[in-house]
């Protein structure tokens, strides 16, 4: 004969229901979460790039001015126009340096014949987005 059994346990069909409307709640975060990391990479990588290559310049000034001494650095030896990139590979991208002679007090005011150079190297790519770095160079 059989046996019934009264206290049986197991999930109702509404315990299902909200288990899946949870999941699907999570997962639908996760998704626009990992969305935005993948579309934000892009965006840093470009930075990254434009980083390395404002500081490739500056080093190059650096290296410039040990070897050529402070007046080498100059605008006749980096002009302010805009230098193009795509034969290095970064078809699209821009380097522009400017070369400021500033006040000794402020760093920023302009005055010939100070002793200090503010250097500042703007990269910019398709889409106008840009960086910059700047450094000080000084006549000692």
């Amino acid at each position: 004969m059989k046996k019934m059994i009264f206290n049986q346990q197991g999930f109702t069909i509404l315990d299902v229901i909200f288990a899946v409307v949870i999941l699907g709640v999570g997962l639908s975060g996760m998704t626009t979460l990992f969305s935005n990391i993948n579309k934000n990479s892009g965006t840093n990588q470009m930075i990254l790039s434009a980083t390395q290559l404002a500081q490739e310049k500056l080093e190059e000034m650096s290296l410039a001015k040990k070897y050529n001494g402070y007046s080498y650095i100059n605008t006749t030896n980096y002009p302010t126009s805009a230098e193009d990139l795509t034969a290095s590979g970064f078809a699209g991208w821009t380097r522009t340096t400017t070369i400021t002679e500033v006040q000794e007090s402020d760093l920023s005011t302009a005055q010939v014949g100070s002793g200090y150079k503010k250097v500042s190297v703007t990269v910019t790519w398709t889409g106008g987005s840009s960086k910059a770095l700047s450094a000080l160079f000084t006549n000692y």
